[in-house]
């Protein structure tokens, strides 16, 4: 009987020991399945980042394309309204300088009808000291030498000549018909404008 017995257990203890080995295998073959299940779905969101990432760069490379052909455009159809306002202004900047060139132009032969006194069609250096304005160093003596100096270091020019020293004179020239601006008056000062009988005697 007590070999029966033995069997009996040994067999017992065979079937749960198959058991456990069973279990083992199963949850060894379930992990390394939700192992390689992880692995696939690790790929595939991996995947799914790259495509998302590969469509939203060519969507960003379309989208430059489209801005860049909308500048193109925009340019292209500036183009003429540019060039046309360039033409204007140009013309405009051209139009000013001849009238400015043209009011000195006046400026110079009213100057040398003015200084011309005696009409010889010459100014001489005498009639180029009536204008004390000129003299150079501002000294109050207009001398003949600084006037001669300003006529190019000859006695007298015409009217061809007078062109060429024009530039030199024509800032500080003051036409005849320019009224000479008055002296500044002398402002009293606070001193002076305190009647004399308010003023105390300090103690």
């Amino acid at each position: 009987n007590s070999g029966a017995k033995c069997e009996n257990t040994c067999k017992e203890m065979g079937r749960k020991e198959k058991e456990v080995l069973q279990k083992m295998a199963e949850v060894t073959k379930e992990g390394f399945l939700l192992k390689q299940q992880l692995i696939q779905e690790a790929k595939k969101t991996q995947q799914e980042k790259q495509n998302k990432l590969s469509d939203l760069q060519n969507n960003k490379k379309e989208l430059e394309e489209k801005v860049e052909d909308m500048r193109t455009i925009k340019e292209t159809a500036e183009q003429p309204e540019k060039d046309a306002k360039e033409r204007h202004l140009k013309a405009w900047e051209e139009q000013k300088a001849a009238i400015s060139a043209e009011k000195d132009r006046a400026k110079m032969a009213e100057a040398f009808l003015e200084l011309d006194d005696d009409l010889d069609g010459f100014v001489s250096v005498a009639e180029l000291q009536m204008h004390t304005e000129l003299d150079s160093d501002a000294d109050g003596t207009f001398s003949d030498t600084e006037a001669q100096g300003l006529l190019g270091g000859v006695d007298q020019v015409d009217t061809a000549a007078f062109e060429s020293i024009w530039n030199n004179i024509k800032d500080k020239y003051v036409p005849e018909s320019q009224p000479k601006e008055p002296a500044p008056a002398e402002t009293p000062t606070e001193e002076s404008k305190e009647p004399v009988g308010t003023r105390t005697r300090e103690p």
